[in-house]
């Protein structure tokens, strides 16, 4: 597969790392329940010999995005590349801004929820508020209001957990278009019937020192298409 033929692009790359555009749809690392692409297996057939890590199905992942989340994410090019990374990540210097549109109604124009996040008892590929939990804290800014009860929010999620940003967003009173689990179903219809296929959750922006340069770094990832066309239905663009 040539680099153009790919549905992966690079936003940066140095002797260090790769930053690529995730499309939604492909798993970040190789899953046993599914025969499609991954990431890794994407980058790897563009000519990039991604290294890093102590777990084989995902050598070079620096962190992960949900399949259907789109954007930025960051692959390592040596070992010692990938524990500097994975040390920024943990030590919660990266700053994560995510964009989506949403269905509700507007009750403020920014807040914060600190909930714990536990494993859906009864759909255990999702996730839940549980105050037996692992804590979890994400910041959410509102950047526009548009038709049908909409808007475009952008959130900073200060940890990591599986599902976080649409739970939060979820009890927050807001449903993430297209999303199949914290989703409203009434959403689809009141909003000229998008034919949305996958969550409308986008990595817009990461923003951390360079862990070999010591220089401020700000990575931006455009908007795929179909989350362009849902805002421009919506005139949340």
């Amino acid at each position: 597969m040539t680099e153009s033929s790919c549905p992966v692009s690079i936003i940066y790359s140095d002797d260090h790392f790769l930053a690529i555009n995730k499309p939604a749809g492909v798993l970040s690392q190789p899953n046993s329940n599914s025969d499609g692409d991954s990431i890794l297996k994407l980058v790897h057939e563009m000519g990039y010999h991604i290294v890093g890590g102590d777990d084989p199905t995902r050598r070079g992942l620096i962190h992960r995005l949900d399949r259907d989340t789109s954007g930025l994410l960051l692959l390592s090019l040596s070992e010692i590349a990938h524990q500097k990374f994975q040390a920024l990540f943990k030590a919660r210097t990266v700053k994560k801004t995510y964009h989506f549109p949403a269905y509700g109604r507007l009750k403020r124009m920014e807040f914060t929820r600190r909930d714990k996040l536990g494993r859906n008892p009864f759909k255990h590929t999702t996730r839940q508020v549980d105050p037996e939990g692992r804590d979890a804290e994400t910041h959410f800014k509102l950047i526009k209001i548009g038709l049908f009860n909409t808007s475009l929010w952008e959130a900073h999620p200060k940890t990591g957990r599986t599902h976080q940003i649409r739970v939060h967003a979820e009890v927050g009173g807001l449903s993430i278009l297209g999303d199949p689990h914290y989703g409203k179903r009434l959403q689809i219809n009141r909003t000229q019937d998008l034919n949305l296929t996958h969550t409308m959750l986008h990595c817009k922006k990461l923003e951390f020192i360079h862990p070999f340069s010591e220089e401020p770094l700000s990575l931006e990832c455009p908007y795929p298409d179909d989350f362009k066309s849902c805002l421009d239905t919506l005139q949340l663009n």
